[in-house]
Order: structure tokens, then C-alpha cells, then sequence
């Protein structure tokens, strides 16, 4: 399940970021540029896109990079999670996008309030950090000046 924006950052061109939740019993979220966004089909059609892909590389060098790449490396403590995931994504091709989105939205829920705790922690934690340089930077800039 996928929400987008566009980020700018500095001069550069903005750039498309998806907001994306993953299926599986360990979900989890990531934003993720637009170029890695792969349409899910199932196991099967990313097993063909990725030999097609390969395929296509022009060199040595980037068929090796592509490959490994693809490569569907599951660990076996993780194989379980992955299988669950891959299962939930196949039922979710057969609902429709207004399906999809009502039972993601608890899941949308929770990440975002996540994220605002753990944006609001980071500020606070910059801010005590910075306020504490600034004090310590203060005191030398007097001690050294006193001297």
C-alpha cells in the first residue's frame, strides 16, 4: 500500500517518495524513491521482470549488480514472515483499491502517529543537544576570554 509526495531538497529537482506499508506479520514502513517502485503481479511476473531486467544489462559488470540485486535472499528465521507477506499481498491484487485502503488504514494509522512521536523526539532531542552546546560553548568562549 503506497501514498506519495514530493520532496525537493535544496536546488535539485523534486523527487517523488512513496510512503509504503508492508505486508507480513513484522510490518513495517519505509518512504521509498520513485525509481525502486516495482508494481507488485506476484512472485512469478518479479521473477520474470527481474531475469528481463538481467537480461537486458549490457555488461558483465551490471548483470552481476542486477542479479544480485534480485536475488530473493529470505533467511530461514525470516522465511515464515515472508511467506505471510507475499500471501497477504497475492489476496490484496484480488480486492479492490477502496478495499485495500480500509484495511491498511489502521495499519496507516499507527506509522503515522509513530512517526510524529518519533519526529517531535528528534526535535526535542536536537534542541536539548544544541542548547547544551550552546552553554558549554559559552562557558569556554568567557573562561578563554577571561584568561
Amino acid at each position: 500500500m503506497m501514498f506519495f509526495f514530493s520532496l525537493s531538497l535544496g536546488n535539485a529537482r523534486p523527487k517523488r517518495m512513496y510512503f509504503v506499508v508492508f505486508y507480513g506479520s513484522t510490518a513495517d514502513f519505509a518512504w521509498v524513491p520513485d525509481a525502486a517502485i516495482i508494481p507488485y503481479q506476484g512472485v512469478e511476473a518479479f521473477t520474470r521482470y527481474a531475469q528481463e531486467t538481467v537480461d537486458k544489462a549490457q555488461t558483465k559488470s551490471q548483470k552481476e549488480q542486477l542479479t544480485e540485486r534480485f536475488q530473493l535472499k529470505v533467511t530461514i528465521s525470516r522465511r515464515e514472515d515472508w511467506e505471510m507477506a507475499v500471501r497477504e499481498a497475492d489476496e490484496s491484487l484480488k480486492q479492490t483499491s477502496e478495499t485495500r485502503l480500509e484495511e491498511i488504514e489502521p495499519k496507516v494509522q499507527f506509522y503515522t502517529t509513530k512517526l510524529c512521536i518519533i519526529n517531535l523526539s528528534i526535535k526535542i532531542n536536537k534542541s536539548f543537544s544544541f542548547s547544551s552546546y550552546s552553554k558549554r560553548s559559552s562557558r569556554s568562549k568567557t573562561k578563554s576570554f577571561n584568561n
